[in-house]
C-alpha cells in the first residue's frame, strides 16, 4: 500500500492529529500491513520491531486518547499496545470490541464503523484473526489464542481464521489443545 495512502488512512484518525503524529500512524500501518500479510509471520516480528520500536508503544497509549474509538488508527494503535504488553488486557478488549458488536448487533456494528468495510486496518473483521495469532506468536499468552480459536466468523473472515489456526496447528498443537 503507497505511503500516501497510509497516510490519508492516518489523518482520517482526527483532525487534531499533528503532522508527526499522522507520520507515526502511517508508519504504524505500513509495518502491520506488512507482517500481516506475509505466510512466514512468526519471521517477520523482529522486522516489525525494528519498524515499531517498544518506545512507540507509549506514543500509542498517548495517541489513542486522541482518536476516535471507532476510526481505523485506534486498532492500529490498541494492537501495538497489546503487542508490547502495555495494558495488554485492556487493548486485547479495544481489538476485539468491534468482532464483540458485529456478533451481537451487526446493524449497530454497520453503523458505528462504517470506514471498517474500506481499509485494511487491524479493527477489520477479516484482520482480527491475523492480530490474535500475532498476538499469541508475541506473547505465548494463551488468551488470544483462546479468542482466535473462539471467533464464530462467516464468509472471508471465516477463511483466514482457519487459515491462521492452520499455521498455528502445524507449530504449536500441544498448546492449541490445552485451551
Amino acid at each position: 500500500m503507497p505511503f500516501s495512502i497510509m497516510l490519508a488512512l492516518a489523518l482520517s484518525a482526527g483532525d487534531n492529529l499533528t503532522a508527526r503524529e499522522n507520520a507515526v500512524l502511517a508508519k504504524i500501518h505500513q509495518a502491520i500491513y506488512k507482517m500481516e500479510y506475509n505466510d512466514k509471520r512468526h519471521t517477520k516480528l523482529a522486522q516489525f520491531e525494528r519498524e515499531v520500536r517498544f518506545v512507540e508503544a507509549g506514543t500509542c497509549k498517548r495517541l489513542l486518547s486522541k482518536v476516535s474509538p471507532e476510526s481505523n488508527a485506534y486498532g492500529d494503535l490498541s494492537f501495538v499496545q497489546a503487542y508490547y504488553n502495555v495494558d495488554f488486557g485492556d487493548n486485547l478488549g479495544r481489538l476485539l470490541k468491534p468482532y464483540k458488536l458485529w456478533k451481537d448487533n451487526p446493524a449497530d456494528f454497520d453503523k458505528k464503523y462504517p470506514s471498517v468495510k474500506l481499509t485494511d486496518t487491524m479493527t477489520h473483521l477479516d484482520h482480527l484473526p491475523s492480530a490474535l495469532t500475532v498476538l499469541y506468536l508475541k506473547r505465548r499468552d494463551q488468551k488470544p489464542l483462546g479468542d482466535l480459536l473462539d471467533l464464530q466468523l462467516d464468509g472471508g473472515p471465516s477463511k483466514i481464521k482457519y487459515y491462521e489456526v492452520g499455521l498455528l496447528w502445524q507449530r504449536h498443537a500441544a498448546e492449541m489443545l490445552t485451551i
